[in-house]
């Protein structure tokens, strides 16, 4: 009877050591093209970006280099005449908004017993803002400064000032007020009105106190 000791002769199992490498091998090639594939799709992407940077920063010049042609191309005197053009423009759009009964209703409320309204003249400003010139002849200093006071407390006045006072022959002070004046739109309804007033109108009557 032959008897065996294993501990002295150790065994093998050979097919099961190959089918071991074999899968390690396999899993090994499987990693590989993996990363090649990898590469080759990051290799291609990269190109493609730089084609696109490439071909953006050829527009970018080009599109400064026509900016700066056009620059050049452009004259002083054109552009202050386009700039003068817009402001008449929006002044020809402001007048055709203007309501006069408006103005006039508000200096009416506004002016003192002792003060007396004798012209008024729209002008505009360089940014095209409306500014009123208001010609009028109160009694004593403190009545015209009761009617600016009046006037900006409507919130349709702002910054009124008075530019000129000149002592007339009775006593009494002419003074140019000057402000800035917001529009009111002018009422869809006011068939009375006429659209089409001078940006500098006629004397207008004083108004009765």
């Amino acid at each position: 009877m032959l008897k065996g000791n294993l501990a002295t002769r150790p065994f093998y199992n050979e097919r099961l050591v190959r089918g071991a490498l074999v899968v390690a091998l396999a899993v090994a090639v499987l990693w590989a093209a993996l990363n090649v594939i990898t590469l080759v799709s990051l290799s291609q992407q990269s190109t493609m970006l730089s084609d696109r940077i490439r071909n953006e920063g050829l527009r970018a010049s080009g599109a400064r280099t026509e900016a700066d042609t056009v620059r050049r191309g452009l004259n002083a005197a054109d552009l202050q005449r386009v700039s003068g053009a817009a402001t008449e423009a929006n002044a020809l759009i402001e007048r055709r908004t203007f309501s006069w009964t408006g103005l006039f209703n508000q200096l009416e409320t506004t002016l003192p017993a002792d003060v007396r309204l004798v012209e008024v003249q729209p002008q505009s400003d360089d940014s095209g803002r409306l500014i009123l010139s208001l010609t009028v002849v109160s009694r004593k200093i403190e009545d015209l400064d009761e009617f600016i006071r009046g006037l900006e407390a409507t919130g349709a006045f702002s910054g009124v000032v008075s530019r000129s006072d000149e002592a007339l022959d009775d006593g009494s002070i002419a003074s140019t007020l000057q402000g800035y004046y917001a529009l009111a739109a002018r009422p869809a309804v006011a068939a009375s009105e006429p659209s089409n007033v001078s940006v500098t109108p006629p004397r207008t009557p004083e108004v009765p106190r």
